[in-house]
Parts: structure tokens; sequence; C-alpha cells
């Protein structure tokens, strides 16, 4: 919401691609209006399906869902979420600072902000950010997402590719989700 470099400091560092063109993604994003305050009226649900770890790498399979505030009414079926594959490396011997444990999901820890003012990737380098769904004869995005999909919206009309779609018509609003988990800093300091 306020450019990658305010709303998640240390990204521009993380983002470890080697691609120019991801580089260009991330100069255009993060070149937005930083002064723009609107929050939209939506929430975006996030499901891990899966989760590897090593001492070294993390890599995690996450489903996404966005549901809108406002009764919407749509001339054509539209997607659920798609699935993406999201990897990080440790480029250092320590993990560094664990964050400190937001166990509310609905009420607000007066200590949480609304964007982090702390690098959040410390160490870790994003070396995989892969959306499997954007294009559905290649990537299909995974059985597990589809029975998340499906469990969240039993209004599903069609399961195609494991991505499943909405019909079209109306869809009516969902008052939106408090942030959670809550920015609250590591611990032991920034």
């Amino acid at each position: 919401m306020y450019s990658i470099t305010y709303s998640f400091p240390g990204y521009r560092e993380a983002i470890g691609y080697p691609r120019p063109s991801i580089q260009n993604i991330v100069r255009g994003a993060d070149s937005g209006n930083t002064d723009w305050d609107q929050v939209d009226e939506h929430t975006i649900r996030y499901h891990i399906t899966e989760l590897i770890e090593t001492p070294t790498d993390i890599t995690a399979s996450v489903c996404d869902d966005i549901v809108y505030t406002e009764t919407i009414t749509n001339d054509r079926i539209t997607r659920h979420g798609i699935s993406w594959t999201a990897s990080l490396h440790n480029t250092a011997d320590t993990p560094g600072l664990p964050g400190i444990a937001d166990t509310d999901r609905a009420n607000h820890d007066p200590r949480a902000r609304r964007t982090p003012d702390w690098n959040v990737f410390g160490t870790w380098r994003i070396t995989r950010l892969l959306p499997q769904g954007l294009n559905t004869e290649k990537h299909v995005a995974e059985p597990a997402c589809t029975a998340w999909w499906l469990a969240n919206h039993p209004d599903t009309l069609e399961v195609g590719g494991n991505t499943t779609f909405r019909a079209a018509g109306v869809v009516p609003g969902t008052p939106r989700a408090p942030q959670f988990p809550e920015w609250i800093g590591p611990v032991g300091g920034r």
C-alpha cells in the first residue's frame, strides 16, 4: 500500500532475482506515490499448504484469496485466487532475531504497527517467488489450494486445472478482517 520500500523495508535488498526484468518491476512498483494512505476495502487471505525448511532455506507453497467488502457484480466467472511458491535463503550463519508472536487474531496488540519500520528480511534473500496459476495451460494451482478455495467458497461454479472460479453475478461483500499477524517488532530490538 505504501510502495515496496515503505511497506516492506528490506524487500528491495532481499528480492535476490538475477533477472533484470524483475528489478524493473520492483523499481516500477517502488516509484509509486508513497504518501498514498488510502486503505483498499478488501481482505487478502493466505494459506500455507506446505513448508520445507533446512538450516539455510525455507520454501513455502501458499494460496491467496481476495475477499471484497463491497458487493460486486461480475459479468463473467472470476478466479478465487492463485497459488505461489516462495523460497528464502539465509546469507548469514544465524537466522536473525525472531518476531514477537501474535497469538490473538481477534484483538489489536498495542505494540503493532500498520507497516514495519525495520528490515523485515534481515539476512534472508528471496530466491523464488513464482505464481503458479497465472498461465492455466502451463501452471496449475496446487490441489491443496483447490481444497481450501472450495471450503471457503461453497458457491464455486467450476474447477479447472485445480483452479476454482465463482459464478458470474452478484458477489456479496464481506467485512474487512483485521490484519493478522500484525507487524510486531523482533524480540530484542530492531
